[in-house]
């Protein structure tokens, strides 16, 4: 499951994204909010306004991890004395590796407890990864003046 939310309040996100994780076929739960632009603050190259992203990953029996990922750190006032981490793609701190075993998850009702899930045979490697950088990217270029 994945949740976006652009306007929504970040508390009823994370209540949408709980309120997913207690469905029993629900391994994982991905959040990713993205902040209005901050105003009269634009990257030099290309344009873009500065926006605070983070993006929560919710899996069943795990702690939840926390990205800020956006082009300006989330308290930052000062972009280029204080540069934001997520400045790059493929960076490994930036990217949500989900294990393609629950990517695929889809247990009859009721769950047996021998279930297996079974992804299809052109599936390579043992995770399904999100790129966060990327979406930053796509997400700036969509609020360009």
């Amino acid at each position: 499951m994945c949740k976006v939310a652009v306007g929504q309040a970040c508390g009823r996100l994370g209540q949408k994204c709980l309120t997913w994780m207690q469905e029993r076929y629900v391994r994982a739960v991905v959040s990713i909010k993205i902040l209005e632009p901050r105003q009269n603050m634009q990257e030099p190259t290309t344009g873009y306004f500065y926006r605070t992203m983070t993006a929560k990953l919710y899996r069943q029996g795990m702690p939840t991890q926390r990205w800020d990922f956006g082009n300006i750190k989330k308290y930052s006032r000062d972009p280029v004395n204080d540069p934001p981490g997520c400045n790059a793609p493929n960076l490994p701190a930036f990217q949500i590796a989900i294990p393609i075993n629950e990517t695929f998850w889809d247990p009859p009702s009721p769950i047996p407890p021998a279930y297996v899930p079974v992804f299809p045979v052109n599936i390579i490697g043992n995770n399904f990864v999100i790129d966060l950088y990327r979406i930053q990217r796509i997400a700036l270029k969509s609020r360009t003046p």
